[in-house]
Order: C-alpha cells, then structure tokens, then sequence
C-alpha cells in the first residue's frame, strides 16, 4: 500500500482522469523476491494512468507477468472517516486477497471512489 500524492506528467499518451489526484494505491504481489515487488512511486502509475509491466482491466492493474499481482487505486480524499478506510481499503482488499469474489464484484460497491485505471478503446 502507498500514497501517491503527485505523479509523472504523460509521455505523450493522453492524460488520466486521476492523474494529478492524491490517491492510495493498493496491491498484492506473491513474488517474495524483494526485486520483483510492487514499486510505487511518481512514475507509476504515471499522468495517463499507466504502470510499467501492468495492464487495466477493469477496476485494477493486472501485472503482466501472470504471477497473480494486482493492485487498485482509491481517491485519497474518499478517506475521510475510519469506516471510510474499512470500507475502501480494509475489507476489499481482505476479500480479494482471499479470493471472496472478481474484483468487478468486491470493488462496484466503492466504484465511485475509485481511481478506476484507463480503458483500452
């Protein structure tokens, strides 16, 4: 988990809705050696929502590499209360880590606090 409070500008790819928002990224990565796991800083996700070696799908970022990573994006300012952070950051994230259900499905309830990644046309 991290905050990402400012990102990279666009390298001439179009710019991300939630590109200059403040947001906490939240992901998984099985991969236990240290190299390979999640890295978040201002270059990724960058301005037009992109994350080297990851794909959107849907409501996530997938990492391409098929390991079973992944990681979502929720507005920062959408964390205004503990029940809030329960609601957005705590129990998706339990759920999906357990496998409780598709990402669509755990994260439509909070979809509009989401920082939802760009979509392929």
């Amino acid at each position: 988990m991290a905050i990402q409070l400012a990102c990279e500008e666009p390298d001439g790819a179009g710019e991300w809705k939630y590109g200059r928002q403040a947001k906490v990224l939240v992901g998984y990565c099985p991969d236990t050696d240290w190299e390979y796991r999640w890295i978040f800083d201002t270059a990724d996700p960058d301005g037009a929502g992109k994350f080297e070696d990851c794909t959107p799908e849907g409501k996530i970022w997938v990492h391409d590499d098929d390991d079973g990573g992944w990681f979502y994006a929720v507005q920062l300012d959408a964390l205004d209360s503990v029940e809030a952070v329960d609601e957005c950051l705590v129990t998706p994230l339990r759920a999906l880590i357990k496998k409780d259900g598709t990402p669509e499905g755990v994260l439509g309830p909070i979809k509009d606090k989401l920082c939802i990644p760009p979509q392929k046309a």
